[in-house]
């Protein structure tokens, strides 16, 4: 594949959909949730990705945040604000100044790209993922995303609240019931 191609492949509520262009993703309709990248990637289009908790690119993805310059002389980007929080001031400021060219390899060690994987390997995680509750996975990443901004004390209050919200899920009575009938869980929202 040249890196002039993109391919797209993204797990959103219940659906995994490829796509060639973010312009074609709905984001108020599709709940987002994991990326897959190959090719080559813009800074816009990198912070329309910033909506997606779990960002995944092949060895070879390119991110070009050469623009950087361009989009301040108009306006702040609408997600530029998902950039810090992802990676951190120290970070969203390195990339910003460094205004080049950056393997997926770099953006993992920042934190803006979470794994690098083959398309056949985010194939297998998302296989993977399918047989979780979809609502247990997307409490886990509102709460990592939480955690780090919170002093102790406030951590362990969120943690034991999602805990108790959690407990009463009718995913976890499914799970329970599962466990108890030594059968594999039915849940209702899973990905597909």
């Amino acid at each position: 594949m040249s890196l002039s191609m993109k391919k797209l492949i993204l797990v959103t509520d219940n659906q995994l959909v490829s796509y060639q262009n973010l312009k074609e993703v709905d984001y108020f309709t599709q709940i987002p949730l994991m990326a897959y990248l190959e090719g080559s990637f813009t800074f816009s289009e990198i912070l329309d990705l910033l909506a997606f908790p779990l960002i995944y690119a092949s060895a070879k993805s390119i991110f070009d945040f050469r623009e950087i310059k361009n989009l301040f002389e108009k306006e702040l980007p609408k997600n530029f604000a998902l950039l810090v929080k992802r990676v951190g001031y120290a970070n969203a400021l390195e990339l910003l100044l460094g205004s080049n060219e950056y393997r997926a390899e770099e953006l993992c060690c920042l934190r803006l790209v979470n794994e690098i994987y083959t398309e056949e390997t985010f194939q297998k995680q998302v296989e993977r993922l399918s047989n979780l509750s979809l609502s247990a996975i997307e409490l886990a990443l509102d709460l990592t995303e939480r955690m780090p901004h919170l002093a102790n004390a406030q951590a362990e209050i969120l943690e034991r609240y999602v805990f108790a919200l959690r407990f009463t899920h009718p995913d976890q009575k499914e799970g329970m019931q599962a466990f108890l009938e030594k059968r594999p869980p039915n849940f209702p929202n899973k990905l597909t």
